[in-house]
């Protein structure tokens, strides 16, 4: 009798792996597609953690931003005086001889300078001793000071001018005239 075997039906016969190389084939191919999806989902989890650290740092910029322009606005309004509008405003009010036209110069919302800019009918020494009131406006920062004794009128004219003039400027009407007629 021959060697060979015969074989029975329905059995086939297994082939034999040819080399080492071969029998690690099939594992090898399952490790490699594991570390695939492995370093896939890692890239994919750096990936949205970047994307989320951006929409993060973009919101904390956005907030700094925010922060720093509250900051400054602060500082100016520390620094900055009382009145909303820089320039030059003219209030007209009643004085002792007629109306008195008052000018007030805003700088840094501070008084800067106030001048009767016309005051046809007033009476020359009255108006002289009402003038000395300017100082104490702009030293005070406010038109609200006490009349000079003995030109009550026409300090009037002047102190309710240079309100007049200074609600302009609060009121954010650059350079504006303001008229009024208090019957004093």
């Amino acid at each position: 009798m021959s060697a060979a075997r015969t074989l029975r039906p329905g059995r086939a016969k297994r082939a034999a792996p040819r080399t080492a190389e071969a029998r690690e084939t099939v594992p090898n191919l399952l490790v490699r597609k594991r570390n695939f999806i492995a370093k896939t989902v890692n890239v994919a989890v750096i990936g949205a953690l970047a994307v989320g650290f951006s929409l993060w740092a973009a919101d904390a910029n956005a907030a700094d931003a925010m922060v720093q322009k509250q900051i400054q606005e602060a500082e100016r309004s520390a620094t900055r005086g009382p009145y909303a509008v820089d320039g030059v405003f003219t209030g007209t009010a009643q004085g002792y001889g007629g109306p008195v036209t008052t000018q007030v110069t805003v700088k840094d919302g501070y008084i800067d300078d106030v001048q009767v800019v016309d005051a046809p009918n007033e009476d020359g020494p009255y108006l002289e001793q009402a003038v000395k009131l300017i100082d104490d406006m702009i030293a005070r920062q406010t038109p609200n000071v006490d009349t000079v004794s003995g030109a009550t009128f026409s300090s009037a004219g002047i102190i309710n001018g240079a309100v007049q003039a200074l609600e302009a400027s609060n009121s954010g009407q650059a350079g504006a005239a303001a008229s009024a007629e208090d019957g004093e």
